[in-house]
């Protein structure tokens, strides 16, 4: 999971990278426009977030991409479970 600025920064790298196919799970961004890899549009909502959470992440895992990066969930309680996921799959 990274910040709003650290995965605006990993993605810049990574597409200047070419031939690296690139899949994301976004909250609060949108892809640039020649962005060529997948984009998932998760929910700002805490609970539809989680609802939607395992399907986007076998989504992710089926497109095949080299990366894949996830913008980090806010610090709130109500993200707590949310957070909690992520971390497990990420850290697997």
């Amino acid at each position: 999971m990274l910040p709003v600025d650290a995965l605006r920064a990993e993605l810049a790298q990574l597409r200047r990278a070419r031939r690296v196919r690139i899949a994301v799970l976004g909250r609060t961004l949108s892809p640039p426009e020649d962005f060529d890899g997948v984009w998932i549009a998760a929910q700002q909502d805490a609970l539809r977030y989680a609802h939607d959470l395992y399907a986007h992440l076998r989504t992710l895992d089926a497109a095949d991409a080299d990366a894949i990066l996830i913008e980090a969930v806010p610090d709130e309680p109500a993200w707590l479970a949310v957070r909690d996921r992520l971390t497990r799959a990420t850290h697997g």
